[in-house]
């Protein structure tokens, strides 16, 4: 399935709003916030083995950064799969 870009935005937008407005970021951008723009997003996993449901944004260079701006293992094999 494709996903367009601008819905990346919008969800980078949504989440960086939330941790403003808690006071969790002085960022002035979420671009900012992120440290990416929503055109590097390459696709998004919604779950990660040991930690689970989530938002993890798969970066064109590689990288894994949660909706919280955190970075995480790029490895594909803990995304995206339920352990039994």
């Amino acid at each position: 399935m494709h996903i367009a870009a601008s819905c990346y935005d919008d969800v980078m937008e949504k989440h960086f709003r939330i941790r403003k407005g808690l006071g969790l970021t002085q960022a002035p951008t979420k671009e900012e916030f992120y440290g990416f723009d929503y055109n590097d997003v390459a696709l998004v996993h919604f779950h990660k083995q040991g930690i689970g449901a989530g938002l993890f944004f798969r970066l064109r260079d590689g990288r894994v950064i949660d909706v919280g701006a955190r970075a995480h293992d790029p490895n594909p094999f803990w995304y995206d799969q339920t352990t039994h």
